[in-house]
Parts: C-alpha cells; structure tokens; sequence
C-alpha cells in the first residue's frame, strides 16, 4: 500500500498516519487470513502425498510471505518519511524510494517469486 505522495499541500504526519493505518490493519488481516488457509491446504496436501501441487503452494507460500515482509518495510520507510518534517536540500537525493521506488520493488519481487 503506497502511503505517501507528497505535494505542495503539507498535511499533519499524525493526521496521515491515523488515514493509513486502518488500510495497513486491512492488509494484515488478509494477509494472515491468506496464510493461515495456505497452511491448511499444505497440511490437506501433504497428507494426501500430492507432491506436485504441494510444492507450488509451498512456493507460493514463501512469496506471500516475503511480500508482506516487504510490504512492512516499506511501510515502515514511508511512516518514518511521514515523521521527517525537515526537508533539507538532500533529501531528492532518497526522496524516490519511499514515493515509487519501494512499491515498484516490493510488486517486481512479488512478481519474480510468483
């Protein structure tokens, strides 16, 4: 979930996090919800030795689970981009990742592991 877009309208950091932490939640929810019946269709899988089909859920399993490990990263760069309130003349130079940067990778990585 992309969180941050910069303008020239500057808004409350604590008033943009409140918006988006809701839509982080959401994510959270589904993504455990996603894994745990991942898991039980593993186990269902395992137990009827269909190994095929088990180690593309096993793969498939290990995607999702490093997209969220990256959603949460980014999540956490784009929050702590939030909290900077200083925008010293540096900072074009890092500035990309946390608007487009960090979700490009985290859709090519998912991508790649699928």
């Amino acid at each position: 979930m992309v969180v941050l877009h910069r303008s020239t309208i500057a808004l409350n950091p604590g008033f943009l996090i409140v918006n988006t932490l809701p839509g982080m939640l959401l994510f959270a929810l589904f993504f455990r919800r996603a894994l745990w019946k991942l898991s039980r269709l593993i186990e269902t899988l395992a137990e009827r030795k269909e190994t095929t089909a088990l180690e593309v859920f096993m793969t498939l399993r290990r995607a999702l689970i490093a997209g969220m490990c990256m959603s949460v990263a980014v999540s956490s760069i784009q929050t702590a981009d939030f909290l900077m309130n200083d925008l010293a003349p540096w900072t074009w130079r890092y500035t990309w990742f946390p608007q487009d940067g960090a979700s490009h990778l985290v859709f090519l990585l998912s991508l790649v592991g699928m």
